[in-house]
């Protein structure tokens, strides 16, 4: 019987050392996956031209901020995401686009972009930053109305983008 006593001790002693083995890598492995994994970034603005649109990133990187967009330009733009612990550019490529044309009755007008961006630089913390992946773009409006007629100033205007893929730094 003491034996089986011995075995069992043995047997919960290593179940327990085990035990605070593995409950000590994913300490590690939470220290290791806050620079990498997947990433997505979510930009939103209700202003026309605005300076400085909305960023949340989600996944690796959890932080609020603002985006600075460039223009596109042949088919390829910017967009600088100011974090609370720096910045990270990323270049877009646009691949894909939509536009309608206004609704007569409604106004109601839409664009949409689909396309890959890549990280070009980074600062502070996020100055090695590194990755790619694809994002998109959807625009909402509608122009207000003169006398039944549709006018080209904006009553309503809505840009919501989204970026996603592996994020290191």
């Amino acid at each position: 019987m003491r034996s089986w006593g011995r075995e069992r001790a043995t047997a919960v002693a290593g179940t327990l050392v085990l035990g605070f083995a593995l409950l000590a890598v994913p300490a590690s492995a939470a220290a290791a996956a806050a620079h990498h994994g997947f990433e997505r970034f979510r930009v939103s603005t209700h202003t026309v031209g605005a300076r400085k649109d909305r960023v949340r990133a989600i996944g690796a990187l959890d932080a609020v901020g603002y985006a600075v967009p460039s223009a596109i330009a042949s088919g390829r733009g910017t967009v600088r995401l100011q974090l609370p612990r720096g910045s990270i550019v990323l270049q877009l490529r646009v691949v894909t686009s939509s536009v309608t044309v206004p609704n007569p009755a409604t106004c109601d007008f839409t664009e949409a972009n689909s396309g890959t961006f890549r990280i070009s630089k980074g600062s502070g913390r996020y100055r090695r930053a590194a990755g790619s992946g694809k994002f998109h773009t959807r625009i909402r409006g509608r122009l207000a109305k003169s006398d039944g007629v549709c006018t080209g100033n904006l009553a309503t205007y809505s840009k919501y983008q989204v970026a996603w893929g592996p994020l290191s730094w």
